[in-house]
This record gives structure tokens, sequence and C-alpha cells, in this order.
């Protein structure tokens, strides 16, 4: 990942504000959900269904990132299309594992 794209990700995964601490709150309460439904595996076609529409899609796929690098979430290898509705409908999207639990998010 190159290191401006790894900056911007951590920036937008750990702002501060009210907002955006409770909306890494539902994405990470959304992809345990996924994972209990789901023998532990998460993508995020699943996940949207559980999310609220007020959550930035840059706020759902920067919390999804760390949690890929931070190991809770494991790349299994496998994709399956992104689902939508978006524009990114067809293109694949990696299929994870949960691989431990997520602590509880805090400020």
């Amino acid at each position: 990942m190159h290191p401006r794209t790894a900056a911007v990700l951590d920036a937008v995964a750990t702002d501060w504000r009210p907002s955006r601490v409770e909306a890494r709150r539902v994405v990470r309460d959304a992809v345990q959900h996924t994972a209990d439904d789901n023998d532990g595996l998460v993508h995020i076609a699943d996940v949207r269904p559980h999310l609220p529409a007020w959550i930035d899609p840059h706020q759902i796929g920067a919390t999804i990132a760390r949690l890929s690098q931070h190991g809770y979430l494991v790349w299994t290898g496998d994709t399956r299309p992104n689902g939508g509705p978006s524009r990114n409908e067809t293109k694949p999207a990696k299929v994870y594992r949960l691989a431990r639990p997520i602590p509880e998010v805090t400020p």
C-alpha cells in the first residue's frame, strides 16, 4: 500500500469527532454481526445491510482496511462481487475471516 494511502486511511479510521467514533462503532458491530451469521466470514456485501444510511462510505472502507491491517480480519484469498447498488457493483471485493474478536471502539 502506498504510504499516502495508508496515511489517509489512518486519518479517517482514527478521526476523533463523535460522529466518526460512532460510525466506527456501528461498522465494528456490523462486521461482528456478519461474522457471527456467516461462520466467521466477512464480505462488504454482507456487512452493508447492517449499516445505517448516514455512515460515510469512506468511513466504512477505512474501518475495514484498518481491521485488516491490525489482523482482526484476514483475507481468505477469495473475492466476491462488491454488490450494490453502486458503480462498483461487479468489482471484486475481498472475503475476510474474523481472526479474533474486535475490541470495543474508543475515541
